[in-house]
């Protein structure tokens, strides 16, 4: 059976996913991101803690690089379609879970209707985090790595993502995530080596 063939069998088997089915999908990942991520940012919290080296606000944290993001931005501008496929999905993940972690600070530090040490009470318990360690904690994401207006635009943004099938979409999505910390500038470096300079850069490229 040639691959052609094998391949029309498959797709034959496999119900067509509806768009309402797609976005709970994706909804339902990303909430799972999102608590991997809480358990990271209360687990590197606990670890640096420990450490009488590490500085009360040494959130560790990754960006997008700046190279890599602008030459895929050149490449799609020059000749329409994603070339670096493997860069455009490691800046989509890396994006995803930015923001993940960008609701999970927020949320720690208070500026939701969230009250995280109710809600997050069995993450804190695992973690030995204490009420008196709270402010330790809020301090420890300090530094611009939280967002009060920014989020929920950001959060769909993640959502579309997850759904996305193509790379061209993704950049787009990718790009209109870029347009909002861009304007928002005290979280540009939050997303993107370089901050609000790269993001600068790119816009005028």
């Amino acid at each position: 059976m040639n691959w052609y063939k094998k391949a029309q069998q498959q797709e034959l088997k496999i119900p067509c996913e509806t768009e309402e089915n797609r976005y709970y999908r994706a909804q339902e990942e990303y909430l799972d991101i999102e608590d991997t991520e809480k358990s990271n940012i209360l687990r590197e919290f606990n670890e640096a803690r420990k450490n009488r080296k590490a500085k009360p606000n040494s959130q560790p944290w990754s960006t997008i690089p700046a190279a890599r993001l602008i030459k895929i931005w050149k490449d799609y501008a020059q000749y329409g379609v994603v070339r670096d496929e493997r860069g455009m999905d490691e800046i989509v993940n890396r994006i995803i879970k930015n923001i993940a972690r960008l609701a999970i600070n927020t949320e720690i530090v208070g500026h939701t209707q969230i009250n995280p040490e109710q809600d997050y009470e069995e993450d804190l318990k695992y973690y030995n985090i204490k009420k008196k360690d709270m402010e330790r904690l809020q301090y420890f994401i300090q530094n611009d790595k939280f967002s009060d207006y920014a989020l929920a635009p950001l959060q769909k943004i993640a959502f579309d993502l997850l759904k996305a099938r193509t790379y061209e979409e993704k950049l787009l999505l990718v790009d209109k995530a870029l347009n909002i910390v861009h304007q928002r500038g005290d979280i540009a470096a939050v997303f993107v080596e370089g901050g609000r300079k790269t993001l600068s850069y790119l816009a005028n490229s």
